[in-house]
Order: C-alpha cells, then structure tokens, then sequence
C-alpha cells in the first residue's frame, strides 16, 4: 500500500528507492516484481536488519532528485502529497515543507482525517523553537532540499530512538518551515509498528537527550519561554517514561525551574509597566 501510494501520485517525476532492511516476509520479491514494471522504483537491500538512520541514508547517499521525503513501509501518501508539496517549495530554496497527518488503522481505514490542525500545526518561518517545546510527527511528514545533506550532513545512525526529531531540529535550524495546510501523510496504527513495540522509557531517553543537547548548545539564542516550555517538556516526558532524575542535566532540575519561573515573571512585569508606561 505504502508503494502504490507514491506510484500513484499527481507528480509523477519522481524517484521511488525502496531499502529492505533485512525484511524476512515476501515484501522484497513483491517490490522486485513492481520495479519491473515501473523504472522509478530502485531497490536497496541492507541484508540484515540495520535500523531506521542507517536505512534512510542508504536512500538520501543514493538519490538523484531536487527534493528528499521519506515514508515508512506501514504508511501512506494521499495521491496530490508529492505535487502539493514541491509546489510550496518552488522558489523557496531556503524552505522545508510541512504537512498536516491523517490516521489509518491495519486495514487502512482512516480513523482520523487530520492531526495538528491550526493549534498545533508548527509557524510558518522560523520553526526551530516550536520542534523544541512541541511534539512533532515524524520525518515522513517533512519535504526538503536535498541540498540539506551538504548542510547538515546525515540521519545520526547512533540514535535507536529519536532520530526523527533530531534531524527536523537540524532542519529548522538551518531552514525555514512553510506549511501545506492538508492531511496528506497517512500514519498506520497496529501493535506490531515500532512505535508500540518500544518501550516509554527508551523512548523518554532518547527524546529527553535530544532535547537537553539542544538547549545545552542554543542556550543563549533562546529566548525565556522556549527556554522554560522545553524544559517543562523534558520533564513531563521522564515523569511519564518514568526515568530517574539522575538522568535529568542541571539545567532541567526544579531549583532551576524556579529560577526559570521566577525570570518569566519578570520579564512579564516588565513588558506590563512599558506597556502601561508607553500608553500613558
């Protein structure tokens, strides 16, 4: 389904390159029967099962086109994703593109038509602190420049987890975010996808260490609110991952907190007495 959706899109020049991360069904003889039919399709063959970061460059070292997107083999393109997106692009050399997310069930039913929506969608522009103090889908839902690897280089193949958010941070450090405001990428709901089947506090780890390196390394171009929102972020995340506060940077501590606290509330009461100042 995965497959067929990116054949069947509106923008059909397109490169299509498939890596069979050591797959142990019969997917990998299915796709070398559509690649005879089809010349876009490319097929990569990992030969045992390397992982997400490792597969994704395998793709990105391989591809020849102006922009990069990424699908997992669970999920699915609606058939205008590709032409909607490299539209928003155009002229825009700067850009990343973000698009909205519907869900599927196993049988591909959709469960929900749209995710984010206008309260939760990333600002068009600079994006980089909203990816901190927000969550985020995951990269399938990002068109970029392929150019971007000259930039900031390859998926981090040392993260098991997390992945997703690091390399959309380096995006948006880098790059601007424009928004196609439609539910195009269709993410699959079961048991047996990677998501479920990691465990919370594997998960908590890495996005928490994601998270800190960040702040750690952009401190001082951060303004107090991101600053505050990211680490109440980091928290809440180890709370419900139920990781230990020996694992927790000290810029995330309470103490630090209060202080975090206590330095919004001043800035606040300063904005108010210009603001009442300047009125009077």
């Amino acid at each position: 389904m995965a497959i067929e959706s990116v054949l069947r899109q509106t923008f059909t020049d397109l490169e299509l390159i498939v890596v069979d991360d050591g797959s142990t069904d019969d997917s990998l003889t299915m796709v070398k029967s559509l690649a005879k039919t089809d010349d876009r399709i490319r097929i990569l063959t990992n030969g045992r099962n390397a992982g997400f970061p490792f597969s994704v460059n395998k793709a990105m070292k391989a591809a020849s086109g102006r922009y990069l997107t990424t699908l997992d083999s669970d999920d699915l393109f609606r058939p205008e994703r590709l032409e909607r997106m490299v539209d928003a692009l155009k002229g825009r050399p700067d850009h990343i593109a973000y698009t909205d997310v519907f869900r599927i069930d196993k049988d591909g039913k959709v469960i929900r038509g749209s995710f984010l929506g206008s309260k939760r969608s990333p600002p068009e522009g600079d994006a980089y602190p909203y990816f901190l103090k927000e969550w985020m889908w995951g990269i399938g839902t990002v068109m970029f420049p392929a150019s971007a690897i000259e930039a900031i280089g390859y998926f981090d193949e040392s993260l098991n987890w997390g992945g997703d958010l690091d390399y959309v941070l380096r995006l948006t450090e880098k790059y601007r975010v424009v928004l196609v405001p439609e539910a195009l990428y269709g993410y699959r709901e079961h048991e047996s996808s990677m998501t479920s089947l990691t465990s919370m506090r594997t998960k908590g780890l890495a996005i928490c260490s994601i998270l800190e390196s960040n702040l750690k390394r952009k401190w001082n171009d951060l303004d107090d609110m991101t600053k505050y929102r990211t680490i109440r972020r980091i928290q809440n995340i180890a709370k419900e991952s139920k990781i230990e506060r020996k694992y927790f940077a000290w810029w995330v501590n309470p103490t630090f907190m209060r202080i975090a606290a206590k330095r919004l509330v001043k800035n606040h009461v300063r904005a108010n007495r210009a603001e009442t100042a300047s009125g009077a």
